[in-house]
């Protein structure tokens, strides 16, 4: 999982959390979390929208 965080998103991470339902590190002072996604494609569809929705605000998301 390390690799990934490093290669995916070019961050160094010393420790990461495999808890039930999701993964967790901290970087520069931040949280971050990878949760699974097990929901529908609706659910998927209004994720995209919200996740555009922020962006065109100008936050900071990761695109999906």
């Amino acid at each position: 999982m390390k690799e990934y965080v490093y290669y995916y998103y070019n961050m160094d991470v010393d420790t990461i959390n495999n808890n039930d339902n999701y993964y967790s590190f901290f970087h520069n002072g931040n949280l971050y979390y990878f949760v699974y996604f097990n929901r529908t494609i609706e659910e998927l569809n209004d994720l995209i929208n919200i996740n555009l929705e922020l962006k065109n605000k100008g936050i900071n998301v990761h695109d999906i």
